[in-house]
């Protein structure tokens, strides 16, 4: 079993590879892989920070897959947007959990994404962006 700071390096690496997949490549098999390592890994322990982190980053590199998607003029599957949904809400639920709000600012703003950008429900997106940005604005 891996230790937590080997999940930490995990989910540093497939940011680094969702980022360079996302901003140059269009190739995200690597970050694919580095984070559902760093996802299996997380949840064969029991902290569930590291668990919300890496639903957060399997959340963001669906969001990147589905925008890709978009952007080549491809549609987006109802499974795909669920699927990319889900990891958000399972994420933020770990961060309820934790009794963390602050933490919660990154599954907020990506439910946002998730329902500005594929649903194409403003009115459901601006209350998640605005609740991030409240999160990451709170000096606390």
């Amino acid at each position: 079993m891996a230790t937590d700071r080997d999940i930490r390096e995990l989910l540093a690496a497939g940011d680094e590879a969702l980022a360079e997949a996302g901003f140059r490549t269009g190739d995200f098999g690597r970050a694919r892989e580095l984070l559902e390592a760093a996802h299996t890994e997380a949840f064969s322990g029991t902290d569930l920070r590291i668990q919300a982190g890496a639903l957060d980053r399997l959340g963001m590199l669906a969001h990147y897959e589905n925008i890709t998607k978009l952007m080549s003029g491809s549609d987006v599957s109802g499974a795909d947007i669920d699927a990319e949904e889900k990891l958000f809400r399972q994420a933020l639920a770990r961060w309820e959990e934790l009794g963390e709000p602050a933490a919660s600012a990154h599954s907020h703003f990506g439910l946002g994404l998730v329902f500005q950008l594929l649903h194409k429900d403003w009115m459901t997106a601006m209350p998640y962006f605005w609740q991030a940005l409240g999160l990451v604005n709170d000096p606390d």
